[in-house]
C-alpha cells in the first residue's frame, strides 16, 4: 500500500465523526486537524493550520491532483480538505455536519492544492507518540488515543492524587491490549525519598505490572544542581532489583541536567530527553524518545499535537523510529505476553535493604527526632548519633588523660 492509499484510508475511517473548531482528533476534528491527524498516522508531520498547509508542500495543478493531495479553499485559505480521488475530497467542514466525502467543488471555492506525499510504499510508523501526565491533568479514561502512556506517581514523598486511578486504568488497558506498555515516573529528590515512595505506591496498587516501566525524572528544579551519581546509581540498582530487569528502569532529563546531575551514569541506561520545540541528542546516551512540548504550542510548530484526549494540552513525547511494540521491547517489556517476573529473592533482599535504610536514617530517610537535631535543625540519624557518642567518649578519655597525675 502506498502512502497515498494509506492516508486516504485513514481519513476515510473518520467519516461520520464530528466537527469541532480547533479539534485535532481522534474523534472530533476541524478541517486542518483532520488532514494533519491523517498524515500523522502514516508518520508524516505537516503544519497545523490550513494557511500553513497551503504554504508548505509542493504546488499541484488542479489537472494533476492525486489521492492524498490537500486542496485549499477560499481566498484566505481558511479551509482544507484531502483529495480522495475520482473528483472527491474528505473534509471536516462545520458544526452540525459530520466528516464526509463530497465532490471537490462542493467543499468551497477552490484556491490551490499542495502535495506532501511521494507515493512510496509505507512500511512502518516513523514514531510513537505518548502523553506525560500527573494530577495537573484530568485522570485518564478510554478516550486516550495512543498505545503508550506516562503517568506520575510522586514528587519525593508527595503522592500524586491521580496515581491510583491512572495506574488502574493502565493495568486494565494493558490487560485488554489497548496499551503496549506504560511508564510510571517519579520526580527525583535527594535521599532516596522519591524511589522509596514510588515503590511503596506501586506495591500498594497491586505491584508492578509486567508492562510497567519505571522512570527517574531528573530535574534541577528544587534540587542541588551538582553531581548526584552515587545516590542515583544506588537508586537505579534498587529499582532494577525490584523490577527484576535493568531495562525496565529509564530516565528523563534535559541535556543540561543529565550532564550535571548524573555525570557517571550506567552506559546501558535509556533516556527520554526534554527539549521543547527541538529534538535534543547526546551521542553518549541511548535515547528512546524526546519530550517536544509542554502543551503551549511547540508541537503545532512542528506539525505534532500539543496534547490529546482526555487531557487537552499536556506534555507530549515522540519515540522517533519506534513502533509501540519496538518501544516496549526497548524498555524490557516482552510484547509476546510472557514477561519475566521479578526474582522473589531479589525482592526479599530489597525489603531487607529498605528496612536497614529506615533503621539507619529514620522514617522517609529524614532522621530520628528522638536522637535530637543538628545545627541546621535536621533530625539526627543513627550514624550521626554514633559519631556524636564517639566524640563524647574521645573527649572524656582526653580529659581523664589530662588529669592523670604524673608518676
Amino acid at each position: 500500500m502506498t502512502q497515498q492509499e494509506q492516508v486516504v484510508d485513514v481519513a476515510r475511517s473518520k467519516i461520520g465523526d464530528s466537527y469541532g473548531w480547533g479539534a485535532e482528533g481522534p474523534t472530533v476534528f476541524d478541517c486542518s486537524g483532520l488532514t494533519q491527524w491523517a498524515y500523522a498516522q502514516i508518520g508524516i508531520a505537516i503544519p497545523r493550520t490550513s494557511q500553513a498547509q497551503a504554504a508548505g508542500g509542493v504546488p499541484v495543478a488542479y489537472s494533476d491532483l492525486q489521492p492524498g493531495d490537500l486542496i485549499i479553499y477560499y481566498p484566505d485559505a481558511s479551509h482544507v480538505a484531502l483529495y480522495s480521488g475520482s473528483g472527491n475530497v474528505i473534509e471536516a467542514s462545520t458544526y452540525g455536519v459530520p466528516i464526509e466525502e463530497v465532490p471537490v467543488n462542493d467543499a468551497g471555492p477552490y484556491n490551490t492544492a499542495r502535495r506532501y506525499l511521494t507515493g512510496e510504499a509505507v512500511t512502518q510508523p516513523v514514531y510513537t507518540l505518548f502523553a506525560d501526565v500527573s494530577e495537573f491533568q484530568t485522570a485518564v479514561n478510554d478516550s486516550y488515543p495512543y498505545p503508550v502512556l506516562s503517568i506520575r506517581s510522586n514528587d519525593g514523598t508527595y503522592e500524586d492524587h491521580n496515581f491510583t486511578q491512572n495506574y488502574q486504568w493502565c493495568v486494565n488497558a494493558c490487560n485488554a491490549g489497548t496499551l503496549e506498555c506504560f511508564i510510571v515516573y517519579f520526580y527525583w529528590r535527594p535521599g532516596a525519598t522519591g524511589s522509596n515512595t514510588h515503590m511503596q505506591m506501586v506495591n500498594a496498587a497491586g505491584g508492578p505490572h509486567p508492562k510497567m516501566v519505571t522512570m527517574i525524572d531528573l530535574e534541577s528544579g528544587g534540587n542541588p544542581d551538582v553531581d548526584q551519581t552515587t545516590d542515583l546509581d544506588g537508586e537505579y540498582q534498587t529499582l532494577a532489583a525490584w523490577l527484576g530487569n535493568e531495562q525496565r528502569v529509564i530516565a528523563y532529563a534535559n541535556l543540561g541536567d543529565e550532564k550535571t546531575m548524573w555525570q557517571f551514569k550506567p552506559a546501558h541506561l535509556e533516556w527520554i530527553l526534554a527539549g521543547y520545540g527541538a529534538n535534543p541528542d547526546d551521542p553518549t546516551l541511548i535515547k528512546l524518545a524526546h519530550q517536544y512540548t509542554d502543551g503551549t504550542g511547540y508541537g503545532a510548530a512542528s506539525g505534532l499535537p500539543d496534547g490529546c484526549p482526555p487531557f487537552g494540552t499536556c506534555d507530549m513525547n515522540s519515540a522517533d523510529g519506534y513502533t509501540p511494540q519496538t518501544f516496549a521491547t526497548a524498555c524490557g517489556i516482552d510484547t509476546g505476553g510472557t514477561v519475566t517476573q521479578p526474582d522473589p529473592t531479589l525482592a526479599q533482599i530489597l525489603a531487607v535493604v529498605q528496612d536497614i535504610q529506615v533503621q539507619l536514617r529514620g522514617p522517609n530517610l529524614q532522621g530520628w527526632p528522638q536522637l535530637g537535631t543538628n545545627s541546621a535543625g535536621e533530625n539526627l540519624t543513627v550514624v550521626d548519633a554514633l559519631a556524636a557518642q564517639e566524640n563524647s567518649v574521645a573527649n572524656i578519655l582526653t580529659f581523664i588523660a589530662s588529669e592523670k597525675p604524673n608518676s
